[in-house]
């Protein structure tokens, strides 16, 4: 068993993050204001912040449906990146400010955050693949230009249908047909 504790946020603390009282998913954004309150942190050099591109074979063969689902995913995974550029900032100002004792402490916490941001966007990106391997039929066929960030390596998206389509192929050559079930009636004519 993981230890369980429950804390009460002090009323400074409220006072200070009154998040703390807004309900977990059900609080959203208009454009304007998502926009405004990533625009007050700074990017941080190399990090990648756009969601990978859905496999150019997969867009082929979605449907309506499959595309609306990988597009919410998608924007789920900018909206989640957005999450990174305070946690980053953070991190950033506390350093030069922290006591030497408290650092470990506390960057262990925003690690930890970190780490939970990755998990959220890697979950995302995994049901993304799903959607794009569902589309895909066996006659998979890629040529990528450039280097673009796909959401799955593209060896490993044709080994993954691959396998599928062989698991597929014979597990239907060795499901039995109907007509060995069917049995002959000796009153039909």
């Amino acid at each position: 068993t993981r230890q369980h504790y429950e804390w009460e946020a002090s009323d400074t603390l409220r006072e200070q993050m009154p998040t703390l009282d807004q309900p977990l998913f059900t609080q959203t954004l208009t454009d304007d204001e998502r926009k405004a309150l990533i625009d007050c942190y700074p990017l941080l050099a190399r990090v990648q912040y756009s969601p990978p591109a859905t496999l150019p074979q997969a867009e082929r063969h979605t449907g309506k449906g499959h595309r609306h689902e990988d597009q919410s995913l998608c924007q789920v995974q900018y909206t989640i990146s957005a999450i990174v550029h305070p946690v980053d900032v953070l991190g950033y100002v506390l350093l030069p400010i922290l006591p030497a004792d408290q650092v470990a402490r506390v960057y262990a916490i925003l690690n930890d955050i970190c780490t939970l941001i990755l998990h959220a966007g890697g979950v995302a990106n995994e049901a993304r693949n799903n959607i794009a391997l569902r589309a895909v039929n066996p006659s998979f066929s890629l040529t990528p230009s450039g280097s673009k960030d796909y959401t799955m390596a593209i060896d490993q998206s044709k080994e993954t249908v691959s396998a599928n389509a062989s698991l597929q192929k014979t597990l239907k050559d060795a499901t039995p047909s109907s007509r060995q079930f069917r049995r002959s009636d000796p009153n039909a004519s």
